[in-house]
């Protein structure tokens, strides 16, 4: 395992965030106000009977400079040049998409025709090479072959979504049709174009199955292997605790140990998109030199006081981390005082998995209340 020492991240209003710093600044003492005397109009010096008190020199109030309209073309044409081929690069692919996508439609009404023809019954279908088209716009073309729910969510098109119509792998593994093809964007604005080919009844592999036993040992393994890691983990980090020190300084001189630092993050995180369009929803944070966190990782995290030592498991559960959390920023008084107030359309996407998860054990309760049991297995939604 590889045992990380937790920082932190400044977070969003409402977010809590461990956060990092081995010493923390104290803030820069607050200056005292100056203020100066009213300056009273020039008068010529005149002749006076009696020699004036020295007066300490004061500097003429000085008018400042107006703040500029705009910001000189030196200082922003970088960012100018940034945003132009940005903006460049985004038509170049919306026409390329649409480019495929039409041809796409078109060699569709060609399958149907073929498929309608019934001397065409034991012909193969017309084929569309998608990886030539693709080429020829400079886009990247991937296949996915016959692939799982579970393989397709993990996925990067997996994770995308589908405008009106909500996550591309609901509508993928229900009632989407063949040869339908359709624009999908994920959380950093990734778009891609897909079409589904092939779909086969889903079934139980049988243990015989070629390649079948080698999959089902190393499953196995697998499982075992991460309640090693488990204990593992938590001898180290009891380890830690005892010593009083930091994770470096305790088990980090132990072999094949590696502790590194996370820098700042926040539980969730929200994906920058234009501001013409629709705010992105919230995901969980990436966290550096942690390989794909999940809410079980950030639970863990998040249920720790500053200085204490614990254990985390990564959303696969393939890596068990020791985590020391170092700070928190801001105070827990102050992100309840911004919870209250903030918007609540802000943070109620949050909460989904675990409504989901209450609903299904409140449904499990009903059916068994109610001696609910079911005589034939459920039928999978027929595509249309």
């Amino acid at each position: 395992p590889v045992e990380v020492e937790k920082k932190s991240e400044p977070l969003p209003p409402a977010e809590t965030a461990p956060s990092e710093a081995k010493t923390p600044e104290k803030p820069a003492p607050e200056l005292p106000t100056l203020t100066l005397p009213e300056l009273s109009p020039s008068v010529p010096d005149e002749p006076k009977a009696e020699k004036a008190d020295p007066v300490s020199p004061t500097a003429p109030a000085v008018e400042s400079a107006p703040k500029p309209e705009f910001q000189p073309l030196d200082e922003a044409k970088d960012s100018i040049r940034r945003t132009l081929s940005q903006q460049k690069a985004s038509e170049r692919m919306v026409k390329a998409l649409a480019t495929i996508q039409s041809k796409m439609n078109k060699h569709r009404k060609v399958i149907i025709a073929h498929e309608m023809d019934e001397s065409n019954k034991d012909k193969p279908a017309p084929k569309l090479n998608v990886a030539s088209l693709a080429k020829a716009v400079q886009l990247n073309y991937y296949p996915t072959g016959l692939i799982t729910e579970a393989e397709f969510v993990e996925c990067d098109l997996g994770q995308s979504s589908v405008e009106g119509r909500g996550l591309l792998v609901v509508d993928m593994f229900g009632s989407m049709p063949l040869f339908l093809p359709g624009i999908a964007t994920d959380n950093d604005q990734n778009k891609y174009l897909y079409w589904k080919i092939e779909e086969v009844e889903e079934r139980i592999p049988e243990f015989d199955d070629e390649g079948m036993r080698e999959q089902v040992l190393a499953a196995w393994k697998f499982v075992e292997a991460r309640k090693l890691a488990q204990q593992h983990a938590e001898k180290l980090a009891d380890t830690a605790r005892k010593s009083g020190k930091s994770l470096r300084g305790s088990i980090g001189t132990e072999s094949g140990v590696d502790v590194a630092e996370t820098g700042r993050f926040s539980w969730v995180t929200q994906g920058t998109q234009p501001a013409m369009q629709s705010r992105s929803p919230l995901r969980i944070s990436e966290v550096k030199n942690v390989e794909m966190p999940g809410n079980d990782f950030m639970q863990a995290v998040y249920g720790l006081n500053v200085g204490e030592i614990g254990t985390a498991m990564n959303e696969p559960q393939s890596i068990v981390y020791v985590v020391r959390l170092v700070e928190t920023t801001p105070r827990e008084k102050v992100l309840r005082s911004l919870f209250e107030i903030d918007d609540y359309s802000k943070y109620w996407t949050v909460g989904g998995t675990d409504i989901r998860t209450m609903i299904d054990r409140w449904s499990e309760e009903l059916h068994k209340d109610a001696g609910l049991k079911w005589e034939r297995p459920p039928e999978r939604m027929k595509q249309r």
